[in-house]
């Protein structure tokens, strides 16, 4: 998030940004919720919902925050007020060319995005080639939070005996690359907040039956 516009919007959010609240002012005017007017709209972004899991895990989370858990299907996706609630954050949130909305985010500054969903790991990585622009960025990790695991599975006795060999080794690239790993000492700019206990997100069926209505809301 844009500093200047995640200082704002924790006033109108009640002191804490959600994705809930997030979305409710998505393409709002800034003028009409206590912000600068030269700022224009309320620009959010989201990766691609229907195509990138990144994107998916984003909109998983901000749903999970609106319906107040993580027990959701399609049939509760589709009751009238989340699928209003859906319908017109597809709207507001701007199609992301090429690159993420993060990317854009900063070549562009809030030109294009002042919030977007991106994972932790892919948005230190971006900022550490990009040390001029970290001063203007806030990293927020809302509640609840959700994580991508990263898994090493081999095949048989010699695929085991494998994974076991490289194990440390990944581990080890995972934390220089921004990933939390368990027991690993992590850089300054990740912080030391401890992984969850689960994952945070919806079953596989509630994601799939989330991608579908979102590729229905947004189209």
């Amino acid at each position: 998030e844009r500093t200047d516009r995640a200082e704002a919007m924790a006033g109108v959010c009640d002191g804490t940004v959600s994705w809930d609240c997030l979305a409710e002012q998505a393409d709002t005017p800034w003028a009409d919720i206590d912000g600068q007017a030269q700022w224009g709209p309320v620009d959010v972004g989201l990766d691609r919902p229907g195509q990138r899991a990144a994107g998916l895990l984003a909109l998983a989370q901000a749903t999970s925050d609106h319906v107040g858990g993580t027990q959701f299907n399609s049939r509760s996706l589709d009751a009238s007020d989340t699928f209003a609630w859906l319908s017109d954050l597809a709207d507001a949130v701007e199609a992301p060319a090429s690159q993420s909305p993060f990317e854009r985010m900063l070549v562009t500054g809030a030109a294009e995005y002042e919030f977007v969903g991106v994972l932790e790991a892919q948005a230190v990585g971006l900022l550490r080639r990009a040390p001029a622009q970290a001063d203007q960025i806030t990293i927020l990790r809302p509640e609840p939070t959700v994580t991508a695991d990263v898994v090493a599975v081999g095949y048989g006795d010699a695929g085991q005996a494998a994974v076991a060999a490289v194990t440390e080794q990944v581990a080890a690239a995972l934390a220089d690359n921004a990933w939390r790993v368990p027991g690993a000492q992590q850089t300054s700019d990740v912080g030391d907040a401890a992984l969850p206990e689960d994952n945070g997100l919806p079953s596989a069926a509630a994601l799939e039956a989330l991608r579908r209505t979102w590729d229905e809301v947004s189209q």
